[in-house]
């Protein structure tokens, strides 16, 4: 009997300084479908939160949102839902809670809204550029976001090549890393485009970088006009030798923008065409000499000049005696008749020796100091003096008018001469 009075009485004191029985409920983060959400600016959204079971004690399930805030307390999903949604606050802050007594759990939706510019223009400060200056390329995009999304990428195309679009360089914007909501910007990209950019388009795009999918907004492509000066495309200091009666097209086409003008002038200054090319003819000896081609525009000119010239009517070769005594001197005598132009002028001079090969071997030159700017044909007789001994008995000369044009001499050989030495005997002893 004391022992149940005993047990009774700690009952009523340990209800008496507790309360009745509790049980301390807690909760676990709400389930989102879907976790991550895009969506494009004024489009609708809905994502459902929910639990597993109802807890036991008394809960409520709901949002946090600046545009929405759905709860309830005795349902086990909660959804929030949005028609147009054009607050790009929400993407800072839309969460799910659930609250069991004292105990909040959160859920957060990864949310990203994005929207599409307005407008992506791509002009120049210039249409038209001179090769070797700078231009300023603008790319102005207009209420695109999020702002911490948004990179520039820029394109060029060659129409000489495939006239397709090349990605070149990108521009970033470090100081919007954080931006979640629409932004406007204006870009700049300075070019110094050259001569083989002329016509080259360019184009911009405003490109969100979303997910693994970028969203790109091109502009209309611009193209760049580039001036520059001539350049002419055949070799600029040649010359050409003509048969009598030969017709030859000397051409100056030159690559220029604006288009060159041309302008000829023949060996005596005179004025002979305006067009890119000019006809010669050969046999006449007015027109050999130089003509002078100038291509030019506004930029500059560059000038080509051509030397025409004929084959000379005659090279031949002289001594003043077929026959010389050992010892003694003779002049050989080249005359060159009618040869252009005088300044490129030089004289070869050569022998063969029958007892041995019998091939011309080269052994000096002639060369005209006092012709060097003479630019028409000229006369010319050359005269070396030999001393000729016994093994020279036989030996052939030749000359030859060498003009000496360009990288490739062209070289006009007279017929050989034949020169006998005479000389005293020489008795060989004989050893008996």
């Amino acid at each position: 009997m004391s022992a149940c009075v005993f047990s009774s009485l700690l009952t009523v004191l340990c209800l008496g300084l507790y309360g009745k029985y509790t049980y301390a409920e807690t909760c676990t983060d709400p389930i989102l479908s879907p976790p991550s959400l895009l969506v494009e600016y004024g489009s609708s959204a809905e994502v459902n939160c929910s639990i597993p079971n109802k807890p036991v004690t008394p809960y409520i399930l709901g949002w946090e949102s600046k545009s929405s805030q759905p709860l309830t307390s005795n349902e086990t999903s909660v959804m929030w839902k949005v028609d147009r949604l054009t607050m790009w606050e929400e993407a800072e802050g839309l969460r799910c809670y659930i609250t069991v007594g004292k105990t909040k759990c959160l859920s957060s939706v990864n949310l990203t809204i994005y929207k599409r510019p307005d407008r992506v223009t791509l002009s120049s400060v210039s249409d038209v550029v001179v090769e070797g200056n700078q231009t300023e390329l603008r790319c102005e995009i207009e209420n695109v976001g999020p702002g911490g999304k948004l990179s520039v990428r820029w394109s060029r195309a060659d129409p000489k090549q495939s006239n397709t679009f090349t990605h070149f360089t990108d521009t970033s914007f470090p100081d919007l890393v954080n931006e979640l909501m629409s932004v406007n910007k204006t870009v700049k990209l300075t070019v110094t485009p050259s001569r083989e950019d002329d016509g080259v388009q360019y184009q911009c795009a405003a490109v969100l970088n979303l997910d693994q999918h970028p969203h790109v907004f091109t502009s209309q492509p611009i193209t760049i006009t580039v001036h520059y000066k001539p350049i002419i495309a055949e070799p600029l200091d040649t010359t050409v030798i003509l048969a009598e009666g030969e017709m030859l097209v000397v051409n100056c086409s030159a690559h220029g923008n604006p288009s060159p003008h041309y302008h000829w002038t023949s060996p005596d200054k005179r004025t002979v065409s305006n067009s890119s090319s000019i006809v010669i003819s050969g046999g006449r000896r007015e027109d050999q000499g130089q003509y002078t081609c100038t291509a030019s525009n506004y930029l500059g000119q560059e000038t080509r000049k051509v030397t025409v010239t004929e084959r000379p009517d005659r090279v031949t070769l002289s001594s003043g005696s077929d026959v010389v005594v050992e010892g003694d001197q003779t002049e050989l005598r080249c005359e060159i008749e009618n040869v252009g132009p005088g300044g490129k002028l030089s004289v070869r001079w050569s022998r063969a020796d029958p007892k041995q090969s019998n091939t011309f071997t080269h052994f000096t030159d002639t060369s005209f100091p006092d012709l060097v700017n003479e630019l028409m044909s000229v006369n010319k007789t050359v005269k070396l003096t030999v001393t000729p001994r016994r093994e020279d008995d036989g030996v052939q000369y030749q000359c030859a008018a060498v003009l000496n044009l360009d990288q490739h001499p062209h070289v006009f050989t007279s017929q050989p001469i034949t020169i006998t030495v005479h000389c005293e005997s020489v008795i060989t002893p004989v050893n008996m």
